[in-house]
């Protein structure tokens, strides 16, 4: 699976930028995932989902006037992937609504 990249943080890079081209049609820079990596690191999100393991979390960022779900690793300190709002369950979509309208 990361056989042709160097480290595990260049495979989710690129995956990322993959998948904000396919969910929101944003094209990122490296820069630019790490600036949003950064946001998590420093308590910039907009919201915080949870935890989806000891190294992982869910967090909602606003990033170019967009709410973007990512999911945040922080042993690596990157950006894994970014879902769409749609991939989030009825109950996280309501804490996003919360914090939106609060």
């Amino acid at each position: 699976m990361f056989g042709r990249y160097k480290s595990k943080k260049q495979y989710f890079t690129i995956h990322s930028k993959h998948r904000a081209w396919e969910r929101y049609e944003l094209f990122l820079t490296k820069s630019d995932l790490e600036k949003m990596a950064f946001m998590c690191r420093a308590g910039q999100h907009y919201c915080h989902l949870g935890k989806q393991s000891l190294t992982r979390s869910k967090i909602v960022l606003r990033y170019n006037d967009r709410l973007i779900p990512v999911i945040y690793d922080k042993k690596r300190h990157c950006i894994i992937t970014l879902l769409s709002l749609k991939m989030l369950s009825p109950e996280e979509q309501q804490q996003v609504n919360e914090v939106c309208c609060s």
